[in-house]
């Protein structure tokens, strides 16, 4: 090697080693991957102050389910899981009723759509629940905000009583937490436990984010 290859070589290396420190600063300005809903993230829901903080994509302007996911290896291990999270049976009435001696229960339809009025009417006050067994209950703190806004948009913020189950196979066992009407955007989900529930301890538990596959996407307001 030449003289002017030598100098050449060793420019080089100068430059590389100048361009390494802002590289690594910018590989870690990436940050993880953000997941686009469908998706499900871990969360130990049987212990009191588990934390949830995550962001995550929506594509579609859709009612997306929020859920609790119970995983299981299937055989006797479902069937004892199941057990554990109940069918949450509970009864709904109108606030006016329900302390009265004939509680008027409201009709609404056995859809995702039913349950998004279900979840407007009891935050509005207009219908109240009276659960038949709190044994398998999980109280979620649950806080839904916009991160691609200029101004802070809060979805939802609020405690939510989780009980039984409205969906189970490939393994694991759904408990609804609450329905949103999304649009497509990026959102971040922040969510804790306010409360021990030890016969889930040892239970793989995630918090999901799904929709009705077969529903079609709601139109965007114009």
């Amino acid at each position: 090697m030449n003289e002017g290859q030598i100098f050449k070589t060793r420019r080089t290396l100068i430059f590389v080693m100048g361009l390494f420190p802002w590289l690594l600063k910018n590989a870690s300005a990436v940050g993880p991957e953000i997941s686009t809903a469908p998706c499900s993230f871990p969360f130990d829901a049987s212990q009191n102050g588990s934390v949830l903080d995550v962001q995550f994509r929506v594509k579609d302007y859709r009612n997306y389910i929020f859920t609790l996911e119970f995983h299981h290896q299937g055989g006797d291990e479902g069937m004892r899981v199941l057990q554990l999270v109940g069918d949450g049976t509970y009864k709904l009435y109108t606030r006016e009723s329900a302390d009265t001696d004939h509680p008027a229960t409201p009709v609404v339809p056995n859809t995702v759509e039913g349950v998004q009025r279900v979840n407007e009417g009891l935050r509005t006050g207009e219908f109240v629940r009276r659960p038949t067994d709190f044994s398998g209950a999980i109280p979620i703190h649950l806080r839904i905000s916009r991160s691609d806004s200029q101004a802070l948009e809060i979805i939802t913020d609020e405690t939510i009583q989780t009980l039984g189950h409205f969906a189970g196979g490939g393994g694991s066992i759904d408990r609804m937490i609450t329905v949103e009407a999304l649009k497509p955007g990026l959102y971040r989900l922040q969510a804790n436990t306010t409360q021990d529930s030890p016969r889930f301890v040892g239970i793989p538990i995630k918090l999901g984010i799904t929709y009705n596959a077969k529903a079609m996407p709601l139109p965007l307001p114009k």
